[in-house]
């Protein structure tokens, strides 16, 4: 069961990784597609270890995981409506 326990985490933190990369930076080469995942691992271990530090309970991780998880993908969302009414000049 441990081990079990162990590969979710595992597989938790990559598509955390994988998803805040993806906010943080769009529309890039496959070199900078790979270090936003890495920025987006250090963002999200950064994000864990505040709530920790709050001196939140610990078992509450998951949930604040999700809610770092939720956050994150609706940031393109209202990122999309608040630039769609601004006009950018060039």
């Amino acid at each position: 069961m441990r081990m079990l326990h162990v590969g979710l985490v595992s597989s938790l933190l990559g598509l955390a990784s994988l998803i805040i990369g993806e906010v943080l930076f769009s529309n890039v080469t496959l070199t900078e597609r790979l270090l936003s995942i890495a920025i987006g691992s250090i963002a999200y271990q950064f994000l864990i270890w505040a709530v920790i530090a709050l001196g939140i309970n610990t078992s509450y991780i998951r949930i604040f995981s999700a809610l770092i998880l939720a956050i994150c993908l609706m940031i393109p969302t209202f990122k999309g409506k608040i630039m769609k009414g601004a006009k950018l000049s060039k």
